[in-house]
């Protein structure tokens, strides 16, 4: 079970991608999902173009906080392999929400395609949603390894503080 999850994830943009080109391709042009999309993109294309920067803003955050981890934390834990991966994820993701952006101010001048502009727009929001559960996994690690640790520090400061109340005690015996 665990080898088919991690293909899925590992696939996940390519799965997709072949799935939704067979469901365009055999319903055809004009079928429901088209027309959702279309009519998505038609109203709503400016609110879109908005969340593909937020987007940006939120991979170039969570790309800029990668070199500065936790030594210890969640990132530290990671493979040399799964490391450069979930940077890759970031980046793919990235690339996905300046693809968008380009494509809508692009789209209508040289060429119209609902179904690439609906792949880019599910294609962006299928990256952001992987990136944003590999964060929370990774700040939940941080967190709760954070709050562990601050509970050892506060018992390891409380015994240094009773052997250092000793040893003055034992001092002031000896005068």
């Amino acid at each position: 079970m665990k080898k088919i999850w991690v293909l899925i994830e590992k696939y996940l943009l390519f799965i997709f991608f072949v799935l939704y080109s067979l469901i365009y391709w055999f319903l055809g042009h004009n079928n429901i999902l088209n027309s959702v999309f279309k009519l998505i993109i038609d109203k709503r294309n400016d609110v879109l173009v908005n969340v593909a920067s937020i987007f940006i803003g939120m991979y170039i955050s969570i790309l800029l906080i990668y070199p500065s981890y936790m030594i210890g934390g969640g990132l530290d834990k990671l493979s040399k392999k799964n490391y450069l991966i979930s940077i890759r994820y970031i980046i793919i993701g990235l690339l996905i929400s300046f693809v968008y952006i380009l494509y809508s101010v692009l789209d209508g001048l040289f060429f119209e395609s609902v179904f690439i502009h609906s792949l880019i727009l599910l294609m962006m929001f299928l990256s952001c949603i992987r990136v944003s559960l590999f964060v929370v996994v990774w700040l939940l690690y941080d967190i709760l390894n954070k709050k562990m640790k601050e509970n050892k520090d506060v018992d390891y400061n409380k015994r240094v503080y009773e052997r250092l109340k000793n040893i003055e005690e034992v001092l002031k015996k000896k005068k």
